[in-house]
């Protein structure tokens, strides 16, 4: 299964419209299976975890913002320190 999460905060710059529009265009040529807009981690992350859940995902992509090794929505960080024990995020991972 081929999932999509897009960072649904961008509203006045209007790329989470763009991003909706993408989603709908590769949805409907089959390059993904289903899509979300989110506007934290944890709404994201808890979202993969409903998503047909008998499935395996095969992919996900993200499109935001981000830098180097840290994807943002909106200012909710994903980086490598949510695979730290104890960390907010771990559990969804």
């Amino acid at each position: 299964m081929k999932l999509l999460i897009y960072d649904r905060t961008c509203l006045r710059s209007g790329l989470t419209a763009c991003w909706v529009a993408g989603a709908a265009l590769y949805a409907g040529i089959g390059r993904i299976d289903a899509a979300r807009g989110a506007a934290s981690w944890s709404e994201a992350l808890g979202w993969l975890t409903t998503v047909r859940p008998e499935a395996p995902i095969d992919e996900i992509q993200y499109w935001g913002h981000g830098r180097w090794g840290r994807a943002l929505i909106d200012q909710d960080v994903l980086d490598g320190s949510a695979l730290l024990r104890g960390h907010a995020l771990y559990e969804l991972l």
